[in-house]
């Protein structure tokens, strides 16, 4: 029937996976509470189910995931990934009240511009632009302007240039 052939040819979005928390280079990693104020980091997404990332575009913002469970999660079938591809520290109380807004709405681009229908590397570009404009406001030699450049080098995508909507 024509309504079958059209659902048949009609392709189903990416999904889109967003990550804020811990990783290692090998993991993602989820928090585990062992009581009233201690937790423990414990692997969530890792080599051994990267699979689970199949068919998703990812955008973790976390440390070092970039450099291995990336590429592993790409081998494995993830559409895009992007993340970070060595440790990085930012600390809330080394930032000011401006810079600790600059960097939510630094980390808000990705997926706005996914959502707005540009591809993961023209959402990628803004994303480092943006990086970019940033660092040439900071003071130099300041936390913020350390930061900044770190991330320049260190947050990286992998994986296929496609729309999420």
């Amino acid at each position: 029937s024509a309504v079958l052939n059209r659902v048949r040819n009609t392709e189903e979005p990416p999904h889109l996976l967003i990550y804020f928390g811990h990783g290692e280079k090998d993991s993602l990693l989820g928090v585990e509470p062992i009581g009233k104020r201690a937790y423990f980091l414990r692997p969530v997404v890792s080599g051994t189910n990267s699979y689970i990332l199949r068919d998703y575009i990812t955008y973790a913002v976390a440390c070092d995931s970039l450099s291995e469970l990336g590429k592993d999660a790409i081998e494995h079938g993830a559409i895009t990934y992007y993340s970070n591809n060595r440790p990085l520290h930012v600390l809330e109380s080394d930032l000011d009240k401006d810079g600790i807004m600059d960097f939510t709405e630094l980390f808000s681009i990705i997926p706005i511009q996914l959502a707005q229908g540009k591809t993961t590397y023209e959402a990628y570009t803004t994303f480092h632009n943006a990086i970019n404009n940033l660092i040439s406001y900071a003071k130099e030699g300041s936390y913020e302007h350390t930061v900044l450049k770190e991330l320049q080098t260190t947050f990286g995508v992998l994986g296929k240039d496609v729309k999420w909507v």
